[in-house]
């Protein structure tokens, strides 16, 4: 059997306070016989990497641990990219002046819960000798807050570890060690053959990148001898410690990227452009090439870094839909909103609430929702949205604010537009935040509904704060088979709630979040929203309809439009099902993509069929309508293949919603199976 070993190696993230000396401190932990400057130092670009700094274990009879220390820097707009490389199973260690006005311990403390739980955190307090007085660390309070993480704290004066504070130095050192030989990563037994490929990687650190071939031939060399999947195992492992960054995606899974400064610092570059600052975030391709290209990045490496930039990536631009190669970073925005006032009537109100925030989630969000954005430039904290659902236009704005009735920090939507129309454009936004809060494990977020009562509506369209209820909340009543709430805004009148989840959600849709979970526990209990909504009618399931043959006329060719629309959508699914084979067949294998492809084929005849039987004015097809209803099946279930490869597709998630809309519009009129 295979032989395993312990790596000894871990990330160790250094978060430290800007100007308060933990570049010093870094200074000092590589060279003890460092001469500490006087004044202030210069800040750090992005993150600073110190690799392969040797702490011996607390156990002596094992190796030393390498550690790589991480110098973040601390400024606001340096702070967007530390949710990229802050990895659980390190220690943090805080460096604070004692100046009450120069520490965000809150800030600090509430990114490290939220990203790397269950951590170590070391506060080294670095006094300034200086008038006025000092704050201790309130290290009773923070224990307290976060119970999961291990907090420690240490006074030591950086300027005098090898006179009056040398003592304290020394006893640092030997917490660190501890903290770090405690950690799970440092003693975790391994594959040996891992330690081979990882000696590679150490002695290519030279190297920027590596091409992803050149690592699966080295896996594959015969004193490894690992196939393709092991050799992502060990990959995914790496990545984990901080020792290299790889996306798998279609643009850039050609290349490990090895040197994480090199990375990091050509993104700020961007950043940190007072030019691109002072023309509200815009910039060409040509002026960040020539800003690379006068830091030594090659043609090659700029075009990378390009990519790196985009949405799914860092998300920290996004390219004008007619403007070829100009782009906007969102984190460089004005701060003030546009001074129109938006015009449009506000149909549906949804919410986001947050205990706290993390630093670049509403500019990563402006970038995921670039594709819609109306021609009113967007801010810092808000964007305006525009899509054509339908032939019928629709409108969204959405903010980051406190809210200041509620005193909570707030992501607030709004839409205006057809009611079929508003649930696609909420459910875009709600898919681009629930993609980004995965990002953040233990992130204190609520989803709040408003509602549609007629009191409610009429307080929307004048502008007025409509009563909202917690999404789950909502859930949880409706599973206990409780279909109504009180709406305070009206004086507690009671409201049927699926009259108020029918506004917002979409049923069958191909989407992994809280409404698929409540369609399926739906289902299998034999309710629906469409039968808890009737409740409020008195059980009358057919509660409004038209008997003139003009009606009948409009609602037959509305269902032709809307069939029409849906095989468009099929056909399209299709193409670019094809297009994406090579991404797709890399995580899914060549057989389930042909099998998928086919049923995909299959669903699209019936469609077909379908649509000709509806202008014959014919029963419909039981066969096809079988086929179709299995296909609508295949793309709600999580398992399924299709519904996995919906997810590696760059549109697949819009995809999902937009077939699953248009097959509940015509199962609704033209009697197909929900």
């Amino acid at each position: 059997h295979s032989v395993k070993i312990k790596l000894n190696s871990l990330s160790s993230q250094m978060y430290l306070f800007q100007g308060a000396g933990k570049t010093t401190f870094t200074n000092l932990l590589l060279d003890p016989e460092y001469k500490v400057k006087q004044g202030k130092g210069e800040s750090t670009l992005g993150i600073s990497i110190h690799r392969d700094k040797e702490f011996a274990h607390s156990n002596k009879e094992m190796p030393n641990i390498k550690t790589n220390i991480w110098d973040f820097g601390g400024q606001d707009i340096q702070k967007m990219l530390h949710q990229f490389f802050i990895t659980e199973e390190c220690l943090y260690v805080l460096i604070s002046d004692k100046r009450a006005e120069n520490t965000n311990f809150d800030y600090w403390f509430q990114i490290i819960n939220m990203l790397g739980p269950k951590s170590s955190v070391i506060v080294v307090e670095n006094p300034k000798e200086a008038i006025g007085n000092n704050e201790d660390f309130p290290l009773n309070k923070y224990q307290r807050l976060y119970p999961d993480l291990d907090i420690q704290s240490i006074e030591v004066n950086f300027k005098n570890t090898r006179t009056r504070d040398k003592e304290k130095w020394t006893i640092l050192n030997q917490l660190i060690t501890e903290k770090l030989s405690c950690l799970e990563v440092v003693n975790r037994m391994v594959p040996k053959r891992w330690g081979m490929v990882r000696n590679y990687l150490v002695s290519q650190k030279k190297k920027k990148y590596i091409t992803i071939e050149t690592f699966y031939e080295l896996c594959a060399k015969p004193e490894i001898g690992f196939n393709r999947r092991q050799a992502d195992w060990c990959l995914s492992y790496f990545r984990s410690l901080g020792d290299l960054v790889y996306f798998d995606d279609r643009d850039l899974c050609t290349h490990i990227f090895l040197d994480q400064n090199w990375l990091t610092k050509g993104l700020y570059y961007i950043l940190s452009d007072t030019s691109i600052k002072q023309k509200g975030g815009r910039f060409s391709q040509k002026q960040a090439f020539e800003k690379w290209e006068g830091n030594g990045y090659s043609k090659t490496e700029k075009a990378m870094l390009t990519k790196l930039l985009l949405k799914d990536k860092f998300d920290i631009c996004y390219e004008l839909p007619n403007e070829k190669d100009i782009f906007i970073t969102p984190l460089l925005l004005t701060s003030d909103a546009p001074s129109l006032i938006w015009k449009h009537q506000t149909n549906l109100q949804f919410r986001f609430e947050y205990g706290f925030i993390p630093h670049g989630l509403f500019s990563r969000l402006i970038v995921q929702l670039h594709e819609k954005i109306d021609k009113e430039q967007p801010w810092k904290t808000g964007v305006r949205l525009k899509d054509i659902i339908y032939d019928v236009p629709v409108y969204a704005e959405v903010q980051q604010f406190n809210d200041p009735k509620e005193n909570q920090r707030v992501i607030d939507i709004r839409i205006s537009g057809e009611k079929t129309g508003c649930k696609e454009m909420l459910a875009f936004i709600r898919n681009a935040l629930d993609k980004l809060h995965k990002d953040f494990r233990n992130i204190l977020v609520k989803q709040k509904v408003a509602c549609n009562c007629d009191y409610c509506v009429k307080r929307m369209k004048q502008e007025e704060k409509p009563s909202f209820y917690d999404y789950d909340m909502l859930c949880d009543k409706v599973m206990h088979h409780r279909y109504f709430v009180d709406c305070e805004a009206s004086k507690w009148k009671p409201v049927n709630i699926g009259q108020i989840l029918s506004d917002v959600i979409i049923e069958n849709a191909a989407i992994e979040n809280k409404d698929c979970q409540l369609f399926t526990q739906l289902k299998e209990s034999g309710m629906s929203i469409n039968k808890i909504t009737n409740i409020a009618n008195g059980g009358n399931a057919t509660s409004t309809s038209s008997s003139t043959s003009s009606s009948q006329s409009t609602a037959t060719n509305a269902v032709t439009i809307t069939i029409n629309n849906m095989l468009g959508e099929v056909q399209n699914l299709k193409e670019d099902f094809e297009d994406d084979k090579k991404l797709l067949i890399k995580n899914l294998d060549e057989d389930n993509y042909d099998a998928t492809l086919r049923d995909i084929g299959k669903a699209e005849k019936a469609v077909e069929e379908i649509g000709e039987a509806q202008n014959k004015n014919e029963g419909l097809p039981a066969k096809s309508t079988s086929r179709l209803k299995s296909f609508m099946d295949d793309l709600s279930n999580e398992k399924s293949t299709l519904h996995k490869g919906l997810k590696i597709m760059r549109k697949g998630r819009d995809y999902g919603v937009k077939i699953a809309e248009l097959y509940n519009k015509v199962a609704e009129n033209a009697g197909l199976p929900s």
